[in-house]
């Protein structure tokens, strides 16, 4: 019986320690699950420092990569702009002095025209003014640019010059404005030159400004260096 008693206290005293051990074991254990979590938050910072470190050199170097290509790329077009230019330069060039080859004779001609056109006007005594792009746009307008000139021809001799001149006058009546422009009238030249006058050619000739305008713009006069017309 005592042997009994011995065993229990020795199994006592075992299980004492062995509830002391477990004790420390499940401390021990959640000691280390602690240290397992923190090591594992340290590794999932850790690891996604290295991944923010590797996602911010990749994108500085697609940065890179890709202004590198932007850059190479301007310089291509660049290069192909200014090529682009200089044939286009050449072109125009080549094609300027093609026709400036090609004209060569109509530019003579012209230039021998002209010629003949001013020496028969000075032979007839004809005034420089009915040779002018002026006269042939107040009588004979064609284009919006010739009937622009008339309108502003007929604005200034016919309004803002008798306009100009009253205005100027120390008494302002009606009868001086009419006057004005009865005056303004008569001194508007209407271009009609009798060739039989004293300073004229051929007796009786009255210049006719359709006939010297002719069918085109650029037929103006040139009837006048016909041998076979009427001159």
């Amino acid at each position: 019986m005592a042997q009994a008693i011995t065993d229990v206290k020795t199994f006592l005293e075992d299980a004492r320690q062995a509830v002391v051990e477990l004790a420390e074991f499940e401390k021990q254990e959640e000691t280390l699950a602690q240290e397992e979590k923190k090591r594992l938050r340290v590794l999932e910072t850790e690891r996604k420092a290295v991944a923010d470190a590797v996602n911010s050199t990749v994108k500085k170097r697609r940065d890179e990569i890709e202004k590198s290509y932007d850059d190479e790329l301007g310089k291509l077009q660049d290069k192909l702009k200014r090529t682009r230019t200089r044939r286009e330069k050449a072109k125009n060039q080549g094609i300027k002095e093609r026709i400036k080859e090609e004209t060569q004779e109509l530019h003579a001609h012209n230039r021998e025209l002209a010629v003949r056109m001013r020496t028969l006007f000075q032979s007839d005594r004809v005034p420089f003014v009915c040779k002018s792009p002026l006269y042939y746009a107040l009588y004979f307008p064609r284009g919006f640019k010739e009937f622009l000139t008339v309108l502003i021809t007929f604005a200034i001799c016919f309004l803002l010059i008798p306009c100009g001149i009253y205005k100027l006058l120390p008494e302002q009546k009606t009868l001086y404005l009419a006057m004005i422009y009865g005056v303004d009238v008569v001194v508007y030249p209407d271009w009609k030159l009798d060739e039989g006058s004293p300073s004229g050619g051929a007796a009786g000739r009255t210049f006719d400004p359709q006939s010297d305008r002719g069918e085109q713009p650029q037929d103006r006069g040139d009837h006048l260096l016909d041998p076979s017309g009427s001159q």
